[in-house]
């Protein structure tokens, strides 16, 4: 039962290795040993729980949020994450935006840091993960889909992070953005 334990860890992308916390389980099952229900049944919930805290979801704030500055400030999300197994996480950002002026783009910036989060509106910091996306109001105060993603590796396991973004309207108008969900997976 352990090496079947050991196998779906793994294959989950929570084994052991270089750099990598395992799962801690409460039960040391032996081959050829008898195991009981309530011996396979803790190490499974353990190993669920663990799971479970690899992977989230939240939604922070819904908004809206509005802006009309030029250059870069951050959204203020605060969302946080603390990697349990490998530090290797994958963020991804699903919102909806509009800017008040047609043809004038939102432009975001998905970021990370370590630390107290940045509030709305202060200046842009943290480290960008992926490409700056940046998509443009087709009618005055439209909404569209303004979702980013980005793969994120080498966090020290066991230390929080805060996630959030950074936008700016180019080349201006105000813009707002709304329904911010965000999810990080740790892979």
């Amino acid at each position: 039962m352990r090496r079947v334990l050991l196998a779906l860890a793994l294959i989950l992308g929570l084994g052991v290795g270089s750099g990598q916390a395992a799962c801690v389980l409460p039960n040391t099952l032996t081959a050829g040993t008898l195991a009981s229900a309530s011996q396979v049944m803790a190490d499974l919930n353990a190993l669920n729980a663990c799971i479970n805290k690899s992977n989230m979801s939240l939604t922070p704030k819904s908004g809206p949020f509005t802006s009309a500055s030029l250059v870069d400030v951050m959204l203020g999300l605060a969302g946080t994450f603390t990697p349990v197994a490998s530090g290797n996480i994958f963020i991804y950002v699903q919102a909806q935006c509009t800017n008040s002026v047609i043809d004038n783009a939102v432009s975001q910036t998905l970021r990370f840091g370590t630390g107290t989060a940045p509030v709305a509106g202060a200046a842009a910091t943290g480290t960008p993960v992926g490409l700056l996306s940046s998509i443009a109001a087709a009618k005055a105060a439209d909404f569209f889909s303004c979702n980013m993603g980005g793969l994120v590796v080498g966090l020290t396991v066991g230390t929080p992070i805060w996630i959030d973004e950074s936008w700016l309207m180019f080349p201006g108008g105000t813009g707002t953005i709304q329904n911010v969900v965000v999810m990080v997976f740790e892979l």
